[in-house]
């Protein structure tokens, strides 16, 4: 799942975390690491042993 918006990201992420690890294995990036860096480092820490990632995406311009 992919969160990104102005704002309210970080709390939105970590609240639906909360609530999806009552079921599920979740992997979500630590912080706000939602830049082009911090993303793929998340995305690298994904295993099978996870059923589904929380993921904010940071936005900096339209598009």
């Amino acid at each position: 799942m992919a969160l990104t918006g102005s704002c309210g990201k970080t709390t939105t992420k970590e609240l639906i975390t909360h609530i999806l690890s009552g079921s599920y294995r979740v992997l979500a990036n630590p912080g706000n690491f939602n830049n082009e860096i911090g993303l793929p480092l998340s995305l690298l820490n994904i295993t099978r042993e996870h059923d589904v990632a929380v993921l904010e995406l940071g936005m900096n311009h339209p598009g």
